[in-house]
């Protein structure tokens, strides 16, 4: 009878041991079934954008076909955008004082070369960051 109960025991104590490599083994899998996800889909990302690159590089969209959808898909008048953009006063300091760098209030900063627009800022600390501190604005309230 002793014999019995020192068996149970014993068979108690590997079933416990059993459950917990189970156990501890059902958590490996669930961490390495979430690395081979994760790995999958980089793998996919990784193969398409190859795909792009072998058919001559990603689809990109550029600025003359965003400028066409702004006007003719969603309406917006491209040319009121200028007119906000040089006013009237504007275009006669810009005539005057060709190109540079022009300071409007305090959320335009203009950049103008060769007569033209290049860009704008929506403030000074965004244009010094692309083009450094050495040359200096004309800063005008208008």
């Amino acid at each position: 009878m002793e014999y019995l109960s020192s068996k149970a025991k014993q068979l108690n104590e590997t079933v416990g041991k059993l459950t917990r490599q189970v156990h501890n083994l059902n958590q490996s899998k669930t961490t390495l079934v979430t690395q081979i996800v994760a790995t999958h889909r980089e793998l996919t990302a990784a193969k398409k954008e190859l795909s792009d690159y072998s058919k001559g590089g990603p689809i990109t969209i550029t600025d003359h076909a965003l400028t066409r959808y702004l006007e003719r898909v969603l309406g917006l008048d491209m040319e009121e955008f200028g007119n906000q953009i040089l006013t009237p006063q504007r275009r006669k300091l810009i005539n005057d004082w060709g190109d540079g760098v022009y300071k409007f209030n305090e959320d335009e900063v203009i950049l103008v070369r060769n007569h033209k627009v290049i860009t704008v800022y929506t403030n000074e600390e965004e244009y010094r960051k692309k083009y450094g501190k050495n040359e200096k604005l004309r800063t005008l309230d208008t």
